[in-house]
């Protein structure tokens, strides 16, 4: 530790320090390497260098955001997905009704 340094406490899950030791293991760095580079990262972005939000709170803006006549061709949408029977589907088919139960969840929050 260099003389600028100093020292810190911090109390976390066993489980989750055990997996974050090994994470940062394989990227080459122990735990204290790994926390330095986190707090540089806040640092640098003026908080956390990620999104943290809760989903469903993002999911209801979301809903609220979309217009009446919008919901309705999603629901269209929806349900035309729903009425389809099992048959072979494209790679692009495929991403969109995997996008509907996205688009089921916003609407039900």
């Amino acid at each position: 530790m260099s003389s600028s340094a100093t020292k810190i406490s911090i109390h976390m899950d066993k489980e989750v320090k055990e997996r974050l030791v090994e994470v940062l293991d394989n990227l080459g760095m122990n735990l204290s390497t790994g926390v330095n580079v986190w707090a540089k990262a806040v640092i640098r972005h003026g908080g956390f260098p990620f999104e943290i939000a809760d989903p469903h709170v993002l999911a209801r803006l979301e809903n609220d955001r979309l217009s009446s006549r919008q919901k309705a061709a999603v629901r269209t949408f929806v349900k035309n997905v729903n009425t389809i029977e099992d048959e072979p589907l494209d790679e692009e088919f495929d991403a969109i009704l995997n996008q509907k139960t996205s688009i089921v969840r916003q609407l039900d929050v």
